[in-house]
């Protein structure tokens, strides 16, 4: 039974550090806000909260990041890009390259989009 408990409070703990991970001010150096957050200023994007007598970052709605489909993975912690082409943005973290979310392709099948 012990062993059950433990395994089960190892894997909680995970994933709740796996799904705080993923947090766009993380990279300022600020946590994600908790639910019931008050949102009070948008810039680039991002909206920032306060909450407890500090600021946090407002979650983002889970995307699909469009660099998977090219085997290259999403960004965790980087938001601007270092590089940009027709595909998208990309970041660059852990000595890889890899997907910024929220941007978008600049072509459509055929011709540039604008």
């Amino acid at each position: 039974m012990n062993k059950i408990s433990i395994g089960l409070l190892f894997l909680i703990t995970t994933l709740k550090i796996k799904a705080e991970e993923y947090c766009w001010s993380n990279y300022y150096g600020y946590p994600c806000c908790p639910d019931g957050a008050i949102p009070v200023y948008e810039a680039d994007g991002y909206t920032w909260g306060y909450y407890n007598d500090s600021w946090c970052g407002m979650k983002l709605p889970e995307q699909e990041c469009w660099s998977e489909v090219r085997g290259v993975p999403c960004c965790q912690y980087t938001y601007k890009p270092v590089y940009v082409d027709m595909d998208g943005d990309w970041g660059y973290e852990n000595g890889n390259w890899c997907g910024i979310r929220n941007s978008k392709a600049k072509w459509n099948d055929r011709e540039a989009v604008e």
